[in-house]
């Protein structure tokens, strides 16, 4: 049997997981800006080490109206080799 490693983590009462290849690092949240007429979901963009990310609340994409209040539980997971193009 192989094992896979996995980044766990929890939207509402759901728990979720993406497997440790997918992600390039995770980062604690830091100054995101605002996108006009960007949709419900898209908290905005931030410059990682000079590249424009944009940050996605996956919570509000999937319909989760509970969002953890506490900034030290936040994150942000960076995905690799994913863009939009």
């Amino acid at each position: 049997m192989t094992e896979e490693q996995v980044v766990a983590f929890k939207l509402g009462t759901e728990n979720f997981a993406i497997p440790i290849g997918y992600i390039k690092e995770i980062i604690r949240p830091t100054s995101i800006t605002a996108v006009p007429q960007a949709k419900g979901y898209v908290r905005g963009i931030l410059n990682l080490r000079g590249n424009v990310v944009t940050v996605i609340n996956l919570a509000k994409q999937l319909g989760y109206s509970a969002e953890t209040k506490d900034n030290d539980q936040k994150r942000i997971i960076i995905l690799a080799g994913y863009q939009c193009h």
